[in-house]
Formats: C-alpha cells, structure tokens, sequence
C-alpha cells in the first residue's frame, strides 16, 4: 500500500510516503496558516504534486492542529494559527480534489499514536505538543479522551498565568499561549529588541547567554507548572513533542519530573502517527 500522510502545524506543513509501511521520501513546506484557508490548501496542494508523478497514491492520512472530528473528517474548531480552518471539512475536500480516500484526526492524537508500541500500550499517557500552538490528548484505559465535541477536554487551555496572554479561545494564560511560540517571540522581543528563532535562542542558552536564561526561566516554570497539573490525571507517563522540545538537553535541565521519560527529536513524528489512523480507525 502507498499512503501520503501529511502533518498540518500552524508553521509548517510536513509529509511523506510510506510504500509498504516504510516512509521512502519526506518533503516540508510553509503553511502560511495565518493568511487564511486558501493558503493553506496551497500548502497541501503542493505536498500532493510534489508526490503525484512518483507514486500511486491510494491514501491520505492527515495529522492537523485542532479540534478534529475525525469521524467525519472535520475541523470543528482551529485557532489563528489555522486562519479559516475552523468548520472546514478536510476529509471531504481531499477526497473530491485528488479522489483518494481520506483520514483525518488532530496532530497530538496523531503524535501519541506514533510513540504508542507494546511497552507502553497498556499504560495511561498523556501527550504534549509544543509549537506554534500546543497540542494535549490523554489517553487512559487504552482510550483517547476526545472531550466534548472533539475538543481534547481542552486541556491546551489550562490557565497557567493570571492575566497572561489573550488566547484565540477568548481566555488569558492558557497553556495554548503561555507554552508555545507565541509567548516565546514575545519574550525574545522584549529582551532583545529584535526577532530569533526558537533555536537560536537555545543556542544563547548554552553559551549561558543572561537574556535566553531569564526568558527560559520562566517558560520552564509554567512547563513545570503544568506537568504537574497532568500528573493529577492519573497519568503513568507524559510525553513531549513539537519543534519547541527539539532541544532535549535543554529540556532537561529543567524538567525534573520522573513520568517525563521520553521527549520527542523526530520532526516527522506526526506523519507516523497519520499513517496509524488506518489501522486504529481504519475502515476505508
């Protein structure tokens, strides 16, 4: 079987070919989500052509940011970072655009599947995913919990700072500002007078660079705070993905909680996870 799955991030959109269960050819592009909808199906548009001529494509799976009914492949609600998203139903359009079956599901359900094996199967796991937004999903009891109406029991939207930055969701200090990039260029900015990348500024880190310290600080203090709040879920083990948790030494200077045993290095870790929905969701 050759299936195109294909990652959707509030940055960038990431994806590959898996011809017989083995991913052959990656390929990432901008999204452009912010700019709005039609920007975005450019992005995929793209990913498909760059494909097209070399592979007969029999399926795509999609891993996206958002509230995902994935029943019937449609995003009930997406922030911003997805301007437009909100009410689109990706199944629908992918299957009427290149005629090829279509899975849909949220990028952090996506991103557990993907580290989901027979060592932690049977154990109760909460994943995390920072980036341009932050994705969280439990699963527990060998179930993921979709909340209601899809929306994850909005766990991205845990209130870790009083009066801390507006959310798209009309709240302050939600986990889904305070630990993405948002708060991050925030902080760059105010320290630096200009804009860096999320990488650099782990670099100034190690060089022990007194701004990055201050900014890192008090990023890992609410990181800190809110592993502690997953934690009184009943959780066995916590995982952390996303381009921000790229740096895993950094990381682990500060995170000092014993559930968080694995934080993720692989940037196409998603994609894995799309490619995954056939078998857990697989009637196509």
């Amino acid at each position: 079987m050759t299936i195109l799955s294909i990652d959707i991030g509030g940055t960038n959109i990431k994806s590959g070919v898996f011809v017989n269960n083995e991913l052959t050819k990656t390929f990432k592009t901008k999204t452009n989500g912010k700019l709005g909808l039609d920007f975005i199906k450019d992005g995929i548009d793209e990913v498909y052509k760059y494909f097209k001529n070399d592979y007969k494509i029999e399926i795509i799976t999609i891993s996206t940011a958002g509230d995902i009914d994935y029943k019937n492949g449609k995003c009930v609600y997406a922030s911003d970072n997805l301007k437009g998203f909100t009410g689109f139903n990706i199944k629908k359009y992918i299957e009427e655009k290149y005629l090829t079956k279509c899975l849909v599901n949220n990028d952090a359900v996506c991103h557990l599947l993907g580290i989901l094996n027979e060592e932690n199967i049977n154990k109760n796991i909460f994943m995390i995913t920072l980036g341009t937004g932050v994705g969280a999903v439990l699963y527990k009891d060998h179930e993921i919990y979709y909340g209601n109406n899809f929306d994850l029991g909005r766990f991205a939207h845990y209130e870790l700072v009083k009066n801390g930055l507006r959310c798209d969701c009309g709240k302050k200090g939600c986990a889904e500002k305070e630990l993405s990039i948002s708060y991050l260029d925030k902080a760059i900015f105010e320290k630096y007078h200009y804009e860096m990348s999320v990488k650099n500024l782990f670099s100034l880190y190690k060089e022990n660079d007194k701004r990055a310290i201050e900014i890192l600080n008090i990023y890992f203090a609410k990181l800190n705070k809110y592993l502690k709040f997953i934690e009184s879920l009943g959780v066995d083990l916590i995982y952390i993905s996303g381009g921000i948790a790229s740096s895993k030494d950094v990381f682990m200077d500060y995170i000092k909680l014993d559930k968080v045993k694995y934080i993720n290095e692989n940037e196409f870790l998603g994609i894995y996870g799309a490619k995954k929905l056939i078998e857990f969701y697989g009637q196509y």
